[in-house]
């Protein structure tokens, strides 16, 4: 509410809250060392089927929605990005709620993570080039800037600083926790009259049409005959596939498209959390029946 009402103040530091998510990523990285990567052996085929989702269905979807559901240029840019950013971090945590695979979640989520340096840029400028002008060098400079390096001096300093990392790592959590709700607040401050406007709230109907489909296609993506996956992987990978990084790309939207392009992935942030609470079990179940968000 603070950056919502203050919003010429949150706007001031916009320059300054666009380096906060490498705070985020930085503590992302803290979590484990560099020889933690066991996890991912003779896992070839969840890995290479939740990837096929994440960058091929996912930004197919995306274009999709928004074109059925006729997306204003305002705001079509930025919501196509969204679907062309790597899986949330909060999914890792839905997976733990939902009883399905953490550590296929982490695996899958960090192998994104990287191929996004790519990706991303890639897809940007396959998808929504013809709508917007994209600079895929530029957008692939600034996720290598706030993912990638945070991420891998996170995981030197757990591997050589293990004592510093002990010390710091109680308050880590709380500190990224600011700098997403900066990372989120600053566009919502800036652009609330166009989200309470009749275009912005038109998007919510198209944001959670394309999270409950992602979600299904993921799933049921997994069950493929020949790619049959087991139902905590399937489970991951739609979970994954469904919940995007969108700090990410909010970030990527403000420095690149237009303040207004931010608009939908904030949105989609707010969608993303909804997903997360929905996976949850009730509290004080003790019942091993997930309560899946699909």
């Amino acid at each position: 509410m603070v950056l919502w009402h203050f919003g010429t103040t949150v706007t001031g530091g916009t320059a300054v809250a666009r380096r906060f998510p490498a705070v985020v990523w930085q503590n992302s990285g803290g979590g484990g060392g560099l020889g933690d990567g066991s996890v991912g052996e003779g896992r070839p085929v969840p890995l290479s089927v939740g990837f096929v989702s994440q960058y091929v269905l996912k930004p197919l979807l995306g274009v999709l929605v928004a074109n059925a559901f006729g997306m204003p240029r305002t705001f079509y840019a930025g919501f196509v990005l969204t679907c062309c950013v790597a899986g949330a971090q909060l999914s890792s945590y839905a997976s733990s709620l939902s009883k399905a695979d953490v550590a296929m979640s982490i695996l899958l989520t960090s192998a994104t993570t990287i191929a996004s340096v790519l990706f991303t840029p890639l897809l940007s400028g396959l998808l929504i080039g013809s709508v917007v002008p994209v600079d895929a060098v530029a957008i692939s400079k600034s996720i290598l800037q706030v993912v990638l390096v945070p991420v891998t001096l996170g995981l030197v300093l757990n591997t050589y600083a293990k004592p510093l990392v002990t010390v710091i790592q109680p308050v880590m959590s709380f500190v990224a926790m600011v700098c997403t709700s900066l990372c989120i607040g600053s566009p919502l401050s800036i652009n609330h009259s166009q989200i309470l406007s009749a275009e912005g709230l038109g998007l919510i109907i198209p944001i959670v049409t394309f999270h409950a489909v992602a979600f299904v296609l993921g799933y049921w993506f997994s069950k493929i005959p020949g790619l049959r996956q087991e139902e905590e992987v399937s489970r991951t990978i739609s979970l994954c596939t469904g919940m995007q990084s969108s700090t990410l790309a909010g970030l990527l939207a403000s420095q690149f498209l237009g303040s207004s392009q931010a608009v939908p992935t904030q949105q989609q942030a707010v969608q993303t959390d909804m997903t997360m609470n929905s996976a949850a079990p009730p509290q004080g179940s003790t019942t091993t029946t997930t309560r899946y968000c699909i």
